[in-house]
């Protein structure tokens, strides 16, 4: 799914049909912008990111993503390091969702970044050399709202759900 057509169109630039699914699911979206069928890969398996700040959101679309999993499928949990943000709960958080959704095929990894930098640019910086090293990462979920949602009731995909739909072929699974 993408916006405009015609001969300047970007077709991973998120339309108005895609924005306003990934903000009123009422069930889970997934955006496939680089199908990959499984039995296509010579892994067999499929990589799942898992971008998690420890809010409600990004648990559920954690319980999402090792509902969706297959046995043999892997899944990294990606926290950007930030000075209100606690990774040592994050990262208990996320073993303990792991281990009640019997899951044992995940990583835990905290980015950081670097000075000027926003939160989706130091997540993409850790795909795009994740990547680099055969470790592709087939889909990345995120909870489609941001962290000021509570505060002002926001009626836009959070600054990193709106970043990461609008990543080049990068498949996107949105959590309501």
């Amino acid at each position: 799914m993408h916006g405009r057509k015609g001969p300047k169109a970007d077709p991973t630039v998120a339309g108005t049909t895609v924005n306003h699914l990934a903000l009123n699911c009422p069930n889970p979206i997934v955006i496939i912008k680089d199908p990959i069928v499984r039995a296509d890969k010579k892994e067999g398996w499929y990589r799942f990111g898992v971008c998690y700040d420890g809010s409600e959101k990004s648990r559920n679309a954690l319980k999402v993503v090792l509902g969706m999993m297959s046995p043999q499928d892997k899944v990294v949990i990606i926290t950007c390091k930030e000075a209100n943000i606690k990774l040592e709960a994050i990262e208990s958080s996320c073993v303990s969702t792991c281990a009640e959704m019997n899951c044992t095929s995940f990583s835990f990894v905290q980015v950081e970044r670097e000075a000027g930098q926003n939160v989706y640019k130091a997540i993409q910086r850790y795909l795009i050399d994740e990547s680099a090293k055969d470790n592709y990462v087939d889909f990345v979920a995120c909870g489609n709202q941001g962290v000021n949602y509570a505060k002002n009731k926001s009626t836009s995909l959070g600054s990193v759900a709106n970043m990461v739909v609008r990543a080049k072929r990068m498949n996107v699974i949105f959590c309501p």
